[in-house]
């Protein structure tokens, strides 16, 4: 079965990230779930992230964005990744003294790049 652009991009994800060796989840949204949720929940050295995957030029919707926003406040990182941005997310499994705020580096039909606490980007 064909995978959609989406999955696809959620499989090059869970790729990289056992590639890292870190521990990650994929909240399936039923009865006790939050709607919006990040797509993606991980753990990696100490640190979490929440990652919003999109293909295409889609991007999160408004209820996304507000629980990207609650990770954010919470003092964790988030990002929102692409087809054509899957090396920040490297970036930031290889260096596990960056602490990132909010990636949003995407062109501009989406979501322009946002902020970074600690490393650049």
């Amino acid at each position: 079965m064909a995978s959609t652009a989406e999955g696809k991009v959620k499989d090059k994800l869970k790729r990289l990230l056992k590639k890292h060796g870190a521990y990650y989840t994929m909240p399936v949204m039923t009865g006790m779930a939050t709607n919006g949720t990040p797509d993606f929940s991980i753990g990696h050295a100490g640190r979490y992230l929440a990652i919003e995957a999109k293909a295409g030029d889609n991007a999160p919707t408004e209820l996304q964005w507000v629980r990207l926003r609650e990770v954010e406040r919470a003092g964790c990182s988030t990002m929102v990744i692409h087809e054509g941005n899957f090396e920040v997310l490297e970036q930031w499994l290889g260096d596990t003294t960056m602490t990132v705020h909010a990636i949003r580096a995407m062109d501009s039909r989406r979501v322009l790049f946002h902020s970074t606490i600690g490393g650049a980007v």
